[in-house]
């Protein structure tokens, strides 16, 4: 019996006729399902691209800083 992941995203995508082919040829070579492989594909450009924990490197950049973002913006608007 399949189970199901309460936090999976059910999502619907255009995808262009002839990509949908190859989609097909490759889940065919490889013995799984065009699902499958769609995910499977995900997978493997969020590990290569970074994952949504990656954001916490760029966000609050500025914390250890002793001038906010805002702060900087305005002195630097002053001095023109």
């Amino acid at each position: 019996m399949a189970t199901i992941d309460e936090h999976a995203l059910p999502a619907t995508v255009e995808i262009p006729p002839e990509q949908v082919e190859a989609l097909d040829r490759i889940a065919a070579r490889e013995h799984m399902s065009r699902e499958a492989l769609v995910q499977s594909l995900i997978a493997e450009f969020v590990s290569r691209h970074g994952s949504a924990s990656d954001l916490g490197r760029f966000f609050g950049s500025w914390g250890d800083r002793p001038i906010d973002g805002l702060e900087l913006r305005s002195r630097l608007r002053a001095e023109r």
